[in-house]
């Protein structure tokens, strides 16, 4: 997962992936480390999230994303 997020920063490519039981469709703008887990800075603009407020600032624990994938759509 690592390059394909190093690689949707570079491109500025939209990502969908799952979290916390949602569908995410976001920006990713920061990848680094706190505490020892590795996080991802989104700007979530589609798909479902707990408060339901969208479009939101998000920061995810990797260890728990599942299907991360690039979409063609940029930002």
């Amino acid at each position: 997962m690592d390059s394909l997020i190093r690689q949707a920063i570079t491109e500025k490519k939209l990502v969908e992936s799952q979290y916390q039981d949602y569908t995410r469709i976001a920006e990713p703008h920061v990848y680094g480390r706190k505490s020892g887990v590795a996080q991802l800075l989104i700007y979530q603009v589609r798909g479902g999230s707990r408060s339901g407020r969208l479009p939101n600032w998000r920061r995810v624990d990797l260890p728990q994303v599942s299907g991360f994938k690039i979409l063609t759509e940029t930002f």
